[in-house]
């Protein structure tokens, strides 16, 4: 589903804030304080509220695993200036012949600066240049204008509204489905030439 270099935990893709990488064991502890805000979990289907003990521990676990058999792809944001702990979570799911899902969350202390439309971008750029998927789909909450307009920053089209389940709820909520296809990314023009792998002693395996 993904090229091998996305299964191998030394992997980080960077941006120009960021770096994207695999979550760690040690990412628990930030994680379940991001996490743990109601802010959060509300605007998203995952997010458990209250949020577990042993959550993010568990969540990190799956993340790993289903990284390695590139089944899907989970990554934590993590700021270049800050060192390395995790500030949000973005993921690509398969969903469906040529379909990819695209989730994501970040920190409330980092909302507003852009963060997750620029990680969003470089991921979807990235998926798009080495897979071959043809379309991104998400929907977020009905009134979740942040998410929509990190959505249509990057290209997606609102394409339908709905009544989802969401799996850390009992409760399922309005949302607004969000689309974007290979030929809508390729006509804006956001399409980079193919991403060279820079080994490092530091950076592992970046992609940039």
């Amino acid at each position: 589903m993904f090229p091998d270099v996305f299964s191998d935990d030394v992997l980080r893709i960077e941006t120009p804030r960021l770096w994207l990488r695999w979550p760690r064991a040690s990412d628990a502890k930030a994680i379940a304080a991001l996490a743990a805000e109601p802010e959060v979990a509300k605007l998203t289907s995952r997010v458990p509220h209250p949020f577990p003990p042993g959550a993010a521990a568990e969540f990190i676990l799956t993340s790993r695993s289903e990284n390695a058999r590139a089944s899907s792809l989970t990554l934590v944001l993590a700021p270049k200036r800050n060192g390395a702990e995790p500030i949000g979570c973005i993921t690509l799911r398969p969903r469906g012949e040529g379909i990819f899902s695209l989730g994501f969350w970040l920190g409330k202390p980092h909302w507003g600066r852009g963060l997750m439309t620029e990680a969003v971008r470089e991921l979807i750029d990235l998926a798009f240049r080495t897979t071959d998927v043809q379309e991104m789909q998400t929907y977020v909450m009905f009134g979740n204008h942040s998410a929509r307009r990190i959505l249509e920053r990057c290209g997606f089209e609102l394409s339908g509204q709905k009544v989802a389940s969401r799996p850390a709820r009992s409760d399922p909520a309005e949302v607004q489905s969000f689309s974007l296809t290979r030929e809508v990314w390729l006509s804006r023009g956001f399409m980079r030439p193919q991403p060279q792998p820079v080994q490092s002693a530091d950076a592992g395996l970046a992609l940039r």
